[in-house]
């Protein structure tokens, strides 16, 4: 049964129970041989006891021949201990990931061919249901890239039957990822930025980010955890408005940045995703709040003329019961009247949040605090919703001042769009304006507020006072 059946089995099962046999027959043999009578031939059971009790105590699934992450993690370090160089191969499917589901056996019988005959003494390990990492010995495999290429060659003939999507990421063992034992760790990093269907070989520069990566999640672990609302690294630059009506600036808006020790300045794509993913955008937001109150405060004090400070909100800190208090409780501490603040968010598909955001909205404005409808034009956009949710002023995209220049049809569409809500005593903001030609055109099309480079490029909020005038002039 086990040889008629071998190919559903994982090479290495087979060969250790088959050779254990073979052994014992060998062994018996020379027995009867030398005219001997002896139990010594039963010992050589042992092994084939030992590897079903591996299978069954969960290392090792019998059917792809995986083995789990506690053993992948030992390897690791067997392998950085004795100075052994090692190939890692990851494959990601996410159809697999979190659902319980396991690979059809078309797969799992592609899977180990893969691996048992491209490399030899290839180990490869399931490290989630989603995920398996093949880790390969280059001392046995001196023309591994040759396998490489082959092996990715045969998994793109194969793609086409099962059509499931998938990242590969490829990477030689480095002596800093492997003294921490955080190879999984760095191929979800680099798998963030990857779009479906595609192979990275793991670079230098890949390293490198992903211990910026790493600083970076420390720090943001280490504001959230002191939450002073004064904490030095998180600093608050502003992109003045032009106001259409007055041809000033009086509004502005709040954006983050950090400023690091080892690294300087980081910009927001680089530590926004990673604060929402792990929870601490609400106390960086509360910080940007604090700042900006303190500033408006300084600058009302010296007679700037002040409309309005806009701060971002991610639509999960809205989820929290304590928002509004905590927006309430910074503003009120600052002394500065609440219209003097307003709160960007953009849209959620969810219904509970729709609901939630509706109840934390109407609550803040009746304080005085003005609601701004961000990135209006792109993802999802739910007029019925929007109707329905207490905005005051609605932010239009980069993206459709763009599409406005395509052509008239895609001009008239934003126009449209932008005095329909005019018409309903909605502000409109036009952000990214670049050039005059963007200017004009949006003037055109019924624009309030004007926001992009061609006015000012993000500036320290303390520089605010070079585009505000004072009352007294």
């Amino acid at each position: 049964m086990l040889i008629r059946y071998r190919n559903r089995i994982a090479r290495q099962i087979v060969n250790g129970i088959l050779g254990a046999y073979t052994i014992a027959i060998m062994i018996m043999g020379m027995q009867g041989m030398h005219h001997q009578v002896s139990f010594t031939t039963a010992t050589f059971l042992f092994p084939v006891f030992a590897i079903l009790y591996l299978i069954h105590s969960n290392p090792y699934d019998i059917e792809i021949g995986a083995v789990n992450v506690g053993a992948f993690e030992d390897m690791i370090t067997y392998s950085y201990t004795h100075k052994r160089d090692i190939l890692l191969m990851s494959l990601f499917m996410h159809d697999f990931e979190g659902s319980g589901k396991k690979y059809p056996v078309e797969i799992q019988n592609t899977i180990r061919h893969f691996y048992s005959d491209f490399f030899k003494g290839a180990v490869l390990f399931q490290i989630t249901n989603g995920r398996m990492i093949l880790v390969v010995d280059l001392a046995k495999n001196p023309a591994y890239e040759n396998s490489v290429n082959h092996m990715l060659s045969n998994f793109s003939m194969e793609y086409p039957k099962y059509k499931l999507d998938f990242k590969i990421n490829i990477t030689k063992s480095v002596d800093a990822i492997s003294e921490i034992n955080d190879y999984v760790g760095l191929i979800k990093y680099i798998e963030s930025g990857m779009k479906e269907n595609d192979v990275h070989y793991i670079d230098e520069k890949d390293i490198e980010q992903y211990f910026e990566y790493k600083y970076i999640l420390t720090q943001l672990e280490d504001i959230n955890r002191k939450k002073d609302l004064n904490d030095p690294r998180v600093e608050v630059y502003c992109q003045p408005v032009l106001n259409i009506i007055t041809g000033k600036y009086d509004t502005a808006e709040a954006l983050m940045r950090l400023r690091l020790e080892k690294i300087g300045m980081v910009y927001p794509d680089r530590f926004i995703p990673v604060a929402e993913e792990n929870g601490y955008i609400h106390t960086l937001s509360k910080i940007i709040l604090n700042k900006t109150c303190e500033h408006i405060k300084a600058m009302l004090d010296c007679t700037y003329i002040v409309k309005r400070i806009s701060v971002n909100f991610a639509v999960s800190e809205v989820r929290d019961e304590s928002f509004c208090k905590d927006i309430n409780d910074i503003i009120e501490k600052s002394g500065i009247p609440y219209e003097k603040i307003a709160i960007e968010i953009t849209e959620s598909q969810n219904e509970n949040d729709f609901l939630v955001m509706k109840e934390k909205i109407n609550e803040l404005r009746d304080h005085g605090i003005k609601f701004y409808l961000d990135d209006f034009g792109t993802g999802y956009s739910n007029f019925e919703r929007i109707m329905e949710l207490p905005f005051d002023i609605i932010k239009f995209d980069r993206s459709m001042v763009i599409a406005s220049a395509m052509d008239y049809k895609s001009q008239k569409m934003v126009y449209y769009l932008a005095k329909m809500f005019s018409d309903m005593n909605y502000s409109v903001l036009y952000e990214g304006v670049e050039t005059i030609e963007d200017e004009e055109k949006c003037k055109k099309m019924c624009a309030n507020y004007l926001q992009g480079y061609k006015y000012s490029k993000p500036i320290p909020i303390e520089q605010l006072t070079e585009y505000f005038e004072k009352e007294s002039a």
